[in-house]
C-alpha cells in the first residue's frame, strides 16, 4: 500500500504542473470545476488512510499538525454561519470547497508521513516539475501569447505574458519563484552542474516574462532573505541582475514604474480591497462563510455596472486580491488568527531547521505574494508550498539531494 501512496503522490505533483489544462467544468452550468489534481488527491488521501490503518500506524499529531486541523475547524464554523443567509445550493457549494481545502491541507501530514515512514524524497520531482512548468510557459508565450480570445470563458485577456498551465501570470509566477528558490538551494548544497545552471536560467527567464509585480516582489523577498541567511553576495547579484533586466526590458520597467504611480491594474486591486473590507466590516467575527464570497459579492451588488446591469464575474469572482482579507471576509477574524498562529509555529520550526534559508524564504515569498493575489487559496500553489515545507521540516540529516 505504501508504494501506491508514493505513486499517487508523484502523479499528484504532475497533475499540479498540468494545471488548468485538465480543467473539467461541473455539469449544470455551474461556475465550479474540477481539476485532475483534485481527483488524484481524493485517491491519494484515501490510499493514505488505508496505508495508515493497514500498517497499524497511529495518526500521531505533532505541534505543527494542529494548525491546519484547527484552521479546518474554524472555517467550518464560519460555513455553518453562512446557513443564515445563503440558500441550500449556495451553501452546498461552499461545503464542497471546504472539503476540497481540507484535503489539500492534509498534504502537510501526508508528506511528513511519507518522508518519515517511507523515506520518500519529492525534491527531484518538485524541481523537474518546476522546470517543466517553466518550459510550458515559455512555449505558451511564443505560440499562444494572446489570451483575449478566452475572455468569454472567464479568463483575463493577458497579452505576451507567461501564464503556463495556470492561465494566470501572477499564480504562475509564484510557482516559478518556489522552483527558483529550490534550485538556488541545490546550487549551494551540491557541486554546481551545467544542468542546474540551465534549469535556473529557464525558470528565471519564465519568471521575468510573467511581467507580474507581485511575483517580482515575492522573488525579491525570497532571494533577499535567502541571501541574508546563506550568502549576502546573492543580494548583490540580485540587484545587478534586476537592474540589467529593468534597463534591457522596457515592459519590466513599465510594470515597476506602474506600481509606484498606481496604474490601472493597481487601482483595480485597491478597489477590490475596499469592497472586501466593506464585507469584513459587516461580518468581522465569522465572515460570510467559507467560499461563499461570490454569492456575498452578488448580494452587495459588486457584479453590476454603473447602470445596475449584472456583469460576468469570471473565475476571479469567487476571490479577492488579498488572501488574508479574503480569509477574514469569508472565515472571520478567528480564521485569520488561526492561520497566523500556524505561520508563527512554522517560522519557529523553520528557524531551527538545517534548511532554514530555503524554508523561510519560501514562506515569506508566499506571504508577500498573498498580499496582492489570492494565492494562498489557489490550490496548486498551496499544495506546492505544503509539500515543500513539510518535506524539508521532516527531512533527515544528509538525505537532502
Amino acid at each position: 500500500m505504501k508504494k501506491i501512496v508514493v505513486l499517487l503522490f508523484n502523479v499528484f505533483i504532475v497533475s499540479v504542473v498540468l494545471g488548468q489544462l485538465t480543467r473539467l467544468p461541473l455539469p449544470g452550468g455551474s461556475d465550479g470545476a474540477l481539476l485532475l489534481q483534485d481527483l488524484v488527491l481524493v485517491a491519494l488521501v484515501a490510499s493514505w488512510v488505508v496505508w495508515r490503518v493497514m500498517g497499524a500506524k497511529s495518526f500521531k499529531i505533532n505541534g505543527l499538525d494542529i494548525g491546519p486541523l484547527f484552521f479546518i475547524f474554524v472555517t467550518f464554523i464560519s460555513l455553518v454561519y453562512a446557513l443564515s443567509w445563503t440558500n441550500l445550493s449556495e451553501w452546498t457549494t461552499g461545503l464542497f470547497y471546504w472539503i476540497r481545502l481540507s484535503m489539500y491541507l492534509s498534504l502537510f501530514k501526508i508528506t511528513s508521513d511519507l518522508v518519515k515512514d517511507a523515506n520518500y524524497n519529492p525534491q527531484k520531482n518538485l524541481t523537474n516539475g518546476g522546470v517543466t512548468f517553466a518550459v510550458i510557459g515559455l512555449l505558451q508565450f511564443l505560440l499562444f501569447p494572446d489570451f483575449s480570445k478566452y475572455v468569454r470563458h472567464g479568463w483575463d485577456p493577458h497579452y505576451y505574458r507567461v501564464l503556463s498551465t495556470f492561465f494566470d501570470p501572477n499564480y504562475a509566477g509564484l510557482l516559478l519563484t518556489f522552483a527558483l528558490l529550490l534550485i538556488l538551494d541545490q546550487l549551494y548544497r551540491r557541486k554546481t552542474s551545467i544542468r542546474q545552471i540551465m534549469q535556473f536560467g529557464i525558470v528565471g527567464l519564465a519568471t521575468v516574462l510573467t511581467f507580474s509585480r507581485s511575483t517580482y516582489l515575492a522573488l525579491i523577498t525570497g532571494f533577499g532573505l535567502f541571501g541574508l541567511i546563506k550568502d549576502r553576495r546573492i543580494i548583490l547579484a540580485m540587484i545587478i541582475a534586476g537592474s540589467l533586466v529593468i534597463a534591457a526590458v522596457p515592459r519590466v520597467r513599465d510594470r515597476v514604474v506602474g506600481a509606484v504611480t498606481v496604474d490601472e491594474t493597481a487601482q483595480l486591486r485597491l478597489i477590490s480591497y475596499v469592497k472586501t473590507w466593506q464585507i469584513i466590516e459587516d461580518h468581522p467575527l465569522l465572515g460570510v462563510g467559507f467560499n461563499t464570497f461570490r454569492y456575498a459579492q452578488e448580494d452587495y451588488g459588486y457584479f453590476k455596472d454603473q447602470r445596475g446591469v449584472p456583469q460576468e464575474s469570471g473565475h476571479a469572482g469567487a476571490g479577492a486580491d488579498n488572501s488574508f482579507l479574503f480569509l477574514w471576509a469569508t472565515g472571520g477574524l478567528l480564521s485569520v488568527l488561526t492561520l497566523f498562529g500556524w505561520f508563527v509555529g512554522l517560522f519557529v520550526s523553520m528557524w531551527k531547521n538545517k534548511y532554514r534559508a530555503l524554508l523561510l524564504s519560501t514562506l515569506c515569498a508566499f506571504i508577500i505574494h498573498a498580499q496582492f493575489v489570492n494565492s494562498f487559496f489557489f490550490t496548486g500553489l498551496l499544495a506546492w508550498f505544503l509539500i515543500t515545507t513539510s518535506y524539508l521540516l521532516n527531512q533527515k540529516e544528509g538525505k537532502h539531494a
